[in-house]
């Protein structure tokens, strides 16, 4: 690996992998290989994953503390 060029961030390997997956979808549809309900699925999953990272962002997980599991 190039050391002179910075690490890419997760956020960016995640745009990264949503453009190359938007981009083989449009091919895919172009060759006539998937229908409009196949690409509109995908790209609703797609949205999906974009829409987790996001909230993920302003609402990070916060760690379980042994108090919140329910006792048996």
């Amino acid at each position: 690996m190039d050391s002179s060029r910075p690490r890419p961030t997760k956020d960016e390997l995640r745009r990264r992998a949503l453009a190359a997956a938007r981009a083989r979808l449009a091919a895919l549809r172009r060759a006539g290989q998937i229908g409009d309900e196949a690409v509109e699925t995908v790209e609703g999953e797609l949205r999906r994953i974009e829409l987790r990272a996001f909230l993920g962002k302003l609402y990070p997980r916060q760690p379980r503390s042994n108090s919140d599991e329910n006792p048996r």
